[in-house]
């Protein structure tokens, strides 16, 4: 049979440039943050080169006149030199399925990924499937959401996000495809905010059904995933992901996106963020939720939510996903983490790039505390995916622990300066919602002490900050 005519949806990498300063502590061959960067020290301009893996001051050059009336900076904290890390290997964390009754399948925080999660670099192709049942058909509306507002805002911040390293595309089918069963019969007739399905919830054969719907009129070995927009009224209880593994085409197919969609053009009701999509389709790449549902808890007298990353709460500010993430994901590479051990007794300084700068430079730093558990600073900046005010900029500090599932608190945020910022969402003819998130970020001068060491910040510019490691008993 013919395959069908299909239409398909198809971000700009944002360029820093290098900030002149003028100091007194440069010196040729020692360390420096940025490739680009100068500095003027005893006349000679200095700048920051690559030479093989390093980025070090060069051996300078005569200072012309125009650069004496730079405006002089703070000078620029000596930088430790590379091999006072470890190898990134050592940061590697993560449960261990011959030492840890651990599902791997499942979404985690280790560094070992499942197979049968998405790729997270490259390119991934999803089947956009509208379905209608006996009992309930789709509404043009629903179709606007993801086509609209969806798809495209998971397009863009997915590449800002990923440093240009993974594409996706959204192939829409032609037709709205009719399930010839009631809504009712698969037994997932439960509210979306709920944890359990009824007996005999049957999730395989939901999944089966529309998949062998669409599998006479498409080439499935061209897709990575499907995205099943079932309507409005439907008597499931899907939003979300479903690990339900199918074979069409001859290809098997793990992760499959799933919702009924209350549309930001509803004038009736709405709880889809804008960045649902983007919260979902980290779950297809084995991304869990970081952050424990007390926190969600108004009444709980602790501080509410971390605004960082979209994989707990879709309504955030900063939907950039945490640094960990990051390279979980591949995102950012060995390269570009410091990596300690406990074995490093000296004090340290670096610089962190912040996370939403669109550059190769160092952009995290991992404390390795055991093989599930680490500390992880990074640098955060208002960037194209991240709406921050000067307040929440900063530097991020928190502890991962591996082995925790999803929802169980995975990430700790570690701060002395428990700010928090109420972030209202606008959404299309609704009424506004305010959420409280904190934000906790270190400034210039603030440190936190935490599993014998003291993390400090030394020093911000525009791009990032300087960081000290150093044990409390050095």
């Amino acid at each position: 049979m013919l395959k069908k005519l299909i239409a398909t949806l198809a971000i700009v990498s944002l360029a820093l440039t290098p900030i002149s300063q003028v100091n007194a502590a440069v010196k040729a061959g020692a360390a420096c943050p940025k490739a680009g960067n100068t500095a003027i020290s005893a006349g000679k301009t200095f700048t920051c080169i690559k030479s093989g893996k390093k980025l070090i001051w060069d051996k300078g050059g005569a200072n012309d006149k125009s650069q004496k009336q730079s405006v002089v900076l703070p000078a620029t904290p000596q930088l430790s030199e590379i091999d006072k890390f470890d190898n990134a290997n050592m940061c590697q964390i993560g449960p261990d399925s011959s030492l840890d009754s651990f599902d791997m399948n499942q979404p985690n925080s280790g560094y070992t990924r499942s197979k049968t999660f998405l790729n997270s670099t490259g390119n991934l192709r999803f089947l956009v499937v509208y379905v209608d049942f006996l009992d309930v058909k789709m509404g043009k509306s629903s179709k606007q959401e993801i086509e609209l507002v969806q798809i495209p805002n998971l397009i863009s911040k997915i590449d800002s996000m990923s440093y240009g390293k993974l594409k996706a595309t959204f192939d829409i089918a032609s037709e709205t495809y009719l399930i010839s069963k009631n809504s009712i019969s698969y037994k997932l007739n439960i509210d979306p905010h709920e944890n359990a399905f009824p007996p005999g919830a049957d999730f395989a054969g939901l999944v089966k059904d529309i998949g062998n719907a669409v599998e006479p009129n498409y080439d499935m070995t061209k897709y990575d995933s499907m995205l099943i927009v079932y309507p409005v009224g439907a008597q499931i209880g899907i939003t979300g992901v479903v690990s339900q593994p199918i074979v069409l085409d001859g290809k098997q197919f793990n992760q499959h996106i799933i919702t009924n969609v209350v549309p930001t053009f509803d004038p009736n009701s709405r709880w889809l963020d804008k960045n649902w999509l983007l919260h979902e389709f980290g779950h297809t790449v084995g991304l869990p939720h970081p952050y424990p549902n007390s926190y969600m808890n108004e009444s709980n007298g602790a501080y509410q939510i971390p605004a960082w990353s979209s994989m707990k709460f879709d309504d955030t500010f900063a939907p950039d996903y945490l640094g960990w993430e990051k390279y979980l994901l591949r995102w950012i590479s060995d390269s570009q983490m410091y990596c300690l051990s406990d074995q490093i007794n000296d004090k340290l300084t670096l610089y962190l790039d912040a996370i939403g700068n669109q550059s190769g430079n160092k952009k995290i730093a991992v404390i390795r505390i055991s093989r599930t558990e680490a500390i992880v600073i990074e640098s955060r900046r208002k960037s194209a995916v991240d709406q921050l005010e000067s307040a929440d900029e900063g530097v991020l500090v928190y502890r991962i622990d591996t082995l925790r599932k999803s929802d169980q608190e995975i990430v700790k945020v570690l701060t002395n300066n428990l700010t928090t910022r109420k972030f209202t969402n606008i959404y299309e003819h609704q009424p506004a919602k305010t959420f409280t998130f904190l934000t906790g970020t270190l400034k210039n001068g603030d440190s936190v002490t935490t599993d014998g060491y003291r993390i400090s910040v030394i020093q911000a510019d525009k791009s990032g900050d300087y960081i000290s490691i150093q044990k409390t008993n050095f």
